[in-house]
């Protein structure tokens, strides 16, 4: 996340901050003026709601710091403060038990109508805050604003046994009120109980998701040269993701393998959001033999002097260490009746082939397919033979030297 975002984070975080302190005094007032020990009690829950987005607007502020001792930066602190405000609406949960479950029955109270019609504007209120914090905190996928704004829904819910308790206070069924709460409570618990295990998940370093894990998965193996992926995992710290990934290129160069990895890494992180560092490490492919690839005029071995052109070609498998010839096949080339990129796309089918080199009578280094093959590792060789015997024969004798 951005510093942008981080600073969005953090107002949001304060926005909710207000709307809490605004809240709570608003039922503490309407305490005072019904007698209602259910309202009273309500507020005292408020103001642990306000410590609990105190807390979560402290942690945003201070999750993006780092320093020698935290290089990954402190971006747990929002789990930490999400695990909080989880045990926060648990407590508001037992509150809620023991002042209108448990607790002593109420005297009659006064001004209960339009106390009820002021508790349902707030609760309209809270809802559009509801919606407001969520939208962002998906947008930011920030863990905290997430369960503020589950709080904030918890409560959504007990202003709603404050309007039931006030309305059946009037009537005279003061246990209907007893049993709606109970039913409420029970909700808190199942939320206050989503948000601890998720925050638990991500400082035990749980991993992602596996459509995350996928789509991963799904870039990293999208790059010709990647032979094939080893491992991969990932787990969430705060709104970022970290990745870890093994694989095997067919690159034995250095150079080439390292800028490879780069533009995986770019890649991946253009492509799933919130991944703050992809870590690739890489291996060069161990072959047990060589793929070189001849484009052909016939299917007869007759070498063609173009390339994209070429009807045919030829893959050539060869035994490293001699130089032998182990095997032949001569595909189509689909693409050669194309009217434009017929070069590029046979080049990529020969990439996702997995060849190593490729023997042309034409020049095309400087060209897309050549620039293609080359930035993947592939060699380009300019070869004088006409016939595909020939070309083996001299392969084998040569040794393989170009």
């Amino acid at each position: 996340m951005g510093d942008g975002q981080a600073e969005r984070s953090s107002r949001v975080a304060f926005y909710s901050v207000l709307a809490n302190l605004l809240v709570t005094v608003c039922k503490a007032l309407l305490a005072y003026a019904t007698g209602s020990s259910a309202v009273l009690a309500d507020a005292i829950h408020g103001l642990s709601d306000l410590v609990a987005s105190l807390a979560v607007w402290l942690g945003i502020r201070i999750s993006r710091l780092s320093s020698k001792g935290f290089p990954f930066g402190l971006y747990k602190v929002e789990n930490i403060m999400e695990l909080a405000t989880g045990l926060v609406i648990l407590m508001a949960g037992y509150e809620v038990v023991r002042y209108m479950v448990l607790g002593p029955c109420r005297k009659a109270l006064t001004h209960t109508l339009p106390a009820t019609g002021v508790l349902i504007l707030l609760g309209g209120a809270i809802y559009a805050f509801v919606r407001y914090e969520k939208a962002w905190a998906e947008r930011l996928n920030s863990p905290a604003l997430m369960a503020d704004a589950e709080h904030w829904k918890a409560d959504i819910l007990s202003t709603g046994i404050l309007v039931f308790s006030l309305f059946t206070a009037s009537v005279g069924l003061a246990l209907m009120d007893r049993l709606a709460a109970l039913v409420i409570v029970l909700f808190i618990v199942l939320s206050a109980w989503k948000l601890i295990r998720n925050a638990l998940r991500s400082l035990l370093d749980a991993s992602v998701d596996y459509a995350t894990l996928d789509k991963i998965s799904r870039v990293v193996s999208s790059f010709p040269r990647v032979k094939k992926i080893k491992s991969i995992a990932a787990r969430s710290s705060g709104p970022c993701i970290f990745a870890h990934v093994e694989v095997i290129l067919k690159e034995r160069d250095l150079r080439r393998a390292h800028e490879l990895t780069e533009r995986i890494e770019e890649a991946v992180q253009e492509a799933v959001p919130h991944v703050e560092r992809i870590f690739i490490h890489y291996e060069p492919e161990e072959k047990g033999e060589l793929l070189w690839a001849v484009p052909l005029d016939d299917g007869k071995g007759v070498i063609s002097p173009y390339f994209g052109k070429a009807p045919f070609v030829a893959l050539l498998h060869f035994e490293p260490s001699a130089m032998n010839l182990t095997g032949f096949q001569i595909k189509e080339n689909p693409f050669h009746i194309l009217d434009k990129g017929k070069g590029v796309k046979l080049a990529e089918f020969l990439l996702g082939e997995g060849v190593d080199r490729v023997l042309v009578k034409e020049s095309i280094g400087d060209k897309g397919p050549g620039y293609l093959l080359r930035s993947n590792g592939v060699v380009i060789q300019v070869v004088h033979a006409s016939h595909l015997d020939d070309l083996i024969a001299q392969i084998e004798r040569d040794g393989g030297g170009s």
